[in-house]
């Protein structure tokens, strides 16, 4: 009996079959397009990126094992993502993504002004930023009417392949609730602001928690994806908590950074914590929440860097460079999210001098992403108990160069998963169709994945000096945020 988990992510689908013994039988990877049609619009074409995305990782996969094998299924996707679709389910207009959108700013600014800061705070977790839905379904009604007449339902990103497989849709709450749409004292759509700010609630499907079914592969997805007429589904969550299960974490206090496209993490708590500029939301644990931020930053800045200064990752750090190398980036390519959300913030370089090299400047844009982790853990710590320990995840985390600078920037020792994502965490969901999440996690198998990582520990002279230079990261941001207003 077999158990495949998807993790649909900003540049690929990334897809992990487990025996039921909880070993890794299969692992692939197909590419997703990005699309930006304008600045500050990111988009994905969900039929050719998701839909055929994953019929492509059904026949690679369907290549090394028999899919008739696979007993259930699990899939995660970019939070805060949706696309939306007509009464047949067919998109009406492409995906849009998740904070790095920026379209939606009028309407944020509008939805900000309406209701009281702390009333938000205390009802959805946060206040409206370019993560949250209801501004950018606002955006689609104001600017695309045609599409909103004709749309039936918005679908979060996985709930499209996931309903497509059984015919049947829902958002799940900690998605929703981290996307800012669910009334977090009463566990349900905030139906009260849908109400007064002119939004139609029958224009999102029904809410259900991540490990219930949400149906069953009907016959016609079976016949394009190979997969067994009535292979169990599960609601599925968002990639951030799949990576939480990744990491095997289940205990308040700790925290998961995943490195991919953006850098995103999620820290488990046991009450609703309120952090100016972070969002509280539910987790899949009905009885903890989840702390989440995220930067606009992470492989996309180092990538965007690299063709800046003609220089590729990883690159040769054998040249004796400094660290820290004192010089500051800010890497707001598409604003700032977390804490600030900003999306009129842009990139700021300081500290150059004529003698500073490309190599120099590179090694600092690495450095950038350091400084944000940091000042972001730096405001959480004054608020709660975190455990002394980073676990990381995603493709960025490979490069040993940076996650060495995280620990040294904040202190705190990195420990490195790299041979798991969020896909071998949807995997793990997908199992509990027939035992426990407890007694997975304590599988051999499953114990040896989660606990086969590496551990950069922290430099006290180095870290000592980035703690002067972090301050001065901050202040710098202060200062331009005062400058452009």
């Amino acid at each position: 009996m077999l158990y495949l988990g998807v993790d649909v992510g900003t540049s690929s689908m990334k897809a992990t079959v487990l025996n039921e013994e909880g070993r890794i039988i299969v692992k692939k990877v197909v590419p997703c397009e990005l699309l930006n049609p304008k600045p500050g619009f990111f988009e994905v074409n969900a039929n050719k990126s998701w839909k055929e995305g994953f019929i492509k990782i059904c026949e690679y996969i369907g290549n090394e094992i028999s899919l008739q094998d696979i007993h259930s299924i699990c899939i995660s996707s970019v939070c805060g993502s949706f696309v939306p679709v007509d009464e047949q389910l067919n998109p009406l207009y492409n995906a849009i993504l998740y904070g790095i959108d920026s379209r939606a700013i009028k309407q944020i600014e509008r939805l900000n002004k309406m209701y009281d800061k702390k009333y938000l705070i205390d009802l959805l977790g946060g206040v409206f930023t370019t993560h949250s839905l209801l501004p950018k379904f606002l955006w689609l009604k104001e600017n695309k009417p045609e599409v909103w007449e004709r749309t039936s339902l918005f679908l979060e990103s996985s709930n499209f392949i996931s309903s497509w497989l059984t015919g049947n849709t829902a958002w799940d709450f900690p998605t929703a609730s981290g996307a800012g749409l669910i009334n977090l004292q009463e566990i349900n759509y905030a139906s009260d602001i849908f109400k007064s700010c002119g939004f139609v609630e029958n224009k999102l499907p029904s809410l259900k928690w991540p490990l219930e079914i949400l149906g069953e592969v009907s016959y016609e997805a079976s016949k394009q994806t190979g997969l067994k007429k009535g292979t169990v589904v599960l609601v599925g969550a968002c990639d951030i908590n799949a990576e939480l299960i990744s990491c095997g974490v289940i205990s308040p206090g700790t925290m998961v950074t995943t490195y991919g496209s953006t850098t995103s993490f999620i820290l488990l708590t046991d009450h609703m914590l309120k952090i100016e500029g972070f969002r509280n939301s539910l987790s899949l644990f009905k009885e903890f929440r989840v702390l989440g931020g995220a930067t606009s930053s992470g492989a996309r800045f180092l990538k965007w860097m690299g063709n800046l200064l003609s220089i590729s990752v990883p690159f040769d750090t054998q040249k004796g460079f400094k660290r820290p190398t004192g010089l500051l980036i800010h890497p707001y390519l598409d604003g700032a999210r977390t804490p600030y959300d900003n999306p009129q913030a842009r990139v700021t370089f300081y500290g150059m001098t004529s003698e500073t090299t490309a190599e120099e400047l590179f090694l600092a844009s690495f450095e950038s992403l350091g400084y944000e982790l940091a000042s972001m853990i730096k405001k959480i710590k004054s608020k709660y108990s975190v455990s002394n320990e980073i676990h990381s995840i995603g493709g960025l985390s490979h490069n040993d160069l940076l996650m060495q600078i995280v620990a040294d920037i904040t202190g705190i020792p990195n420990k490195i998963h790299q041979n798991i994502d969020a896909s071998f965490g949807d995997a793990l969901m997908a199992m509990t169709v027939d035992v426990s999440l407890l007694k997975i996690l304590k599988m051999d198998c499953i114990s040896r994945e989660i606990c086969e990582n590496k551990t950069f520990s922290p430099s006290e002279s180095i870290h000592n000096e980035y703690i002067n230079l972090l301050e001065k990261f901050e202040r710098l941001y202060l200062c331009i945020e005062t400058f452009n207003k």
